[in-house]
């Protein structure tokens, strides 16, 4: 399970560094899928509610706050897709344009390639990061991928991308729980700011 913000707080001295801000509702979707992508089978969030905190999940008085409502509906997209992801393994996890420290590219080599290919400017620290987050899945852990997660890492800017995959694959719709066919071997597929698709190889 990952713990991801939601709230700012009081810090208990001047001398101590700024308090995080409230995160936005794009930016709580990049922190529920880019979870999900990273094979996480739940989420919870700092803080529901608390003394000298703002945002979080509820007011002081119990009144849901604009970020709840958010959430809700990304509570049931993760719980949808983490159903899906549950009896699969986690096996690789890339980062296709910005490339922060600790992240892998994808392999100009490897069976999925984005085309045209996703930019890649220069990381640097403190920057919001740009570019496509593409995970793998599979019931064996040393065998070939099943299930392919992508996201938007741009919390501010939807984006479409168009995905190279060595069989056609479905997308999955969250809402409803069913798979949509898409055919052919190059798939359009639009991203929300920060959000994230989960797809299935068709053998």
């Amino acid at each position: 399970m990952n713990t991801v913000q939601a709230s700012s707080w009081v810090l208990g001295s001047a001398a101590s560094p700024a308090a995080p801000r409230i995160p936005t509702p794009d930016e709580m979707r990049y922190l529920v899928y880019t979870t999900l992508a990273y094979g996480a089978q739940g989420i919870s969030y700092y803080v529901y509610g608390y003394p000298n905190h703002e945002g979080g999940m509820a007011a002081s008085d119990g009144t849901p706050t604009p970020l709840y409502q958010a959430v809700k509906p990304l509570n049931h997209d993760f719980t949808a897709i983490a159903t899906e992801l549950q009896p699969l393994v986690s096996l690789e996890v890339f980062h296709a344009g910005m490339q922060p420290p600790g992240t892998l590219p994808l392999p100009a080599d490897g069976p999925f390639q984005f085309d045209p290919p996703v930019p890649a400017p220069a990381y640097q620290a403190g920057a919001r990061v740009e570019g496509l987050l593409l995970a793998t899945f599979g019931p064996d852990p040393k065998g070939k991928p099943s299930h392919l997660m992508l996201v938007n890492l741009d919390y501010k800017t939807p984006q479409t991308c168009h995905l190279r995959t060595p069989s056609p694959v479905e997308a999955f719709e969250p809402a409803t729980r069913h798979w949509q066919s898409h055919p052919g071997l190059l798939t359009e597929l639009p991203l929300p700011a920060g959000g994230g698709m989960l797809l299935r190889l068709v053998p």
